[in-house]
């Protein structure tokens, strides 16, 4: 079994890597055990009351953005296993109550979980309990790892995935089940 976390992909942003992004969404096997699951930030959403100059760094409006991430994800589909929204997507929601990655998952037709998603994994006669968020660290390692340990007291789960910001993307601790 391989899981494929994906987030912070910030389509939408000028500084965003498109074919970088395309090309290690086409390197993921279109197989069973390859499974997906998408960590916030998918889309920049830039708009006026963004913290920083994020809306005038977007190359393509939120409508386009939404466009093409769900373009991009339509041949993974089956493989993803669950969706998070990130700070950036909620950005809409906190304006004008509108949940782009509601809209996102419902076009993908995968599951959403809002902020916190579990998805139980098996492995033979053994089953893990995978537990992932987008989380908001600062971004550094340190806070990271802080706020892993933090949804550790919230969430029982043998793996926690969370997506953050700066150098580091993606964090596994395994727990203590």
């Amino acid at each position: 079994m391989y899981v494929h976390p994906i987030g912070d992909t910030h389509i939408g942003h000028r500084n965003c890597d498109l074919a970088y992004l395309k090309t290690v969404l086409d390197a993921i096997p279109r197989q069973p055990n390859h499974r997906i699951l998408l960590m916030g930030d998918l889309i920049d959403v830039g708009i006026k009351s963004s913290i920083g100059a994020s809306v005038y760094e977007n190359d393509t409006d939120v409508t386009g953005q939404l466009e093409d991430i769900v373009e991009l994800l339509r041949p993974l589909a089956p493989q993803i296993d669950g969706m998070v929204a990130g700070n950036h997507e909620l950005r809409l929601f906190k304006e004008v109550g509108m949940d782009i990655s509601r809209i996102i998952s419902r076009e993908l037709k995968i599951p959403y979980m809002k902020y916190s998603g579990v998805v139980t994994y098996s492995l033979g006669k053994r089953s893990y309990d995978l537990n992932f968020f987008h989380g908001k660290s600062g971004g550094s390692v340190e806070n990271s790892l802080r706020k892993v340990k933090d949804m550790t007291h919230k969430v029982v789960a043998d793996i926690y995935l969370m997506g953050c910001q700066g150098s580091c993307k993606i964090l596994l601790i395994a727990g203590t089940s």
